[in-house]
């Protein structure tokens, strides 16, 4: 925690304007099948208190949206827990709950907003133009979106 708080200050200190984003994934590991100091989840599935306290903490850091606001919080957070099972890496689907300012279903669309508040484009046939995503299959988005527990949508140029 103490190095992305660091980090934020010092990227915020020098470049005031900088969208900046923190994405933290946590491997969803139960009591029995870890050692206590790496357990993430109770052999119910909850988050442990550490987790729990751990989100709380992630969404205080979230939330800067305008250049006078601390340099220590980021204008995007989100927390992800995944599971590793036969080879497959999956999505853990329930936590943080999808009304949690940290979920990952938000992360890229605050980041979007807010860098289009922050660097506007007066001219949309100038070469200052937002550059977007171009996928050569655009079914590749789609696919991923539709077997995402938290969908969100690329910037897809028309």
């Amino acid at each position: 925690m103490e190095e992305a708080l660091g980090e934020c200050t010092n990227v915020h200190l020098m470049y005031p304007g900088f969208v900046f984003g923190f994405l933290h994934l946590i491997k969803f590991a139960k009591l029995s099948e870890v050692e206590k100091t790496d357990a993430s989840f109770t052999e119910k599935g909850d988050p442990l208190p550490a987790f729990r306290r751990y989100h709380e903490v992630l969404i205080s850091l979230s939330g800067r949206s305008t250049l006078t606001e601390p340099g220590i919080r980021y204008e995007a957070v989100a927390l992800l827990a995944y599971r590793c099972r036969e080879g497959k890496t999956e999505i853990v689907k329930g936590y943080p709950p999808e009304s949690s300012p940290v979920h990952f279903s938000k992360f890229f669309q605050k980041l979007y907003d807010l860098y289009d508040l922050r660097y506007g484009y007066p001219d949309p046939d100038g070469p200052n133009i937002r550059k977007e995503w171009r996928i050569q299959d655009p079914r590749a988005g789609k696919a991923f979106d539709a077997t995402s527990p938290s969908p969100w949508n690329f910037r897809l140029a028309d």
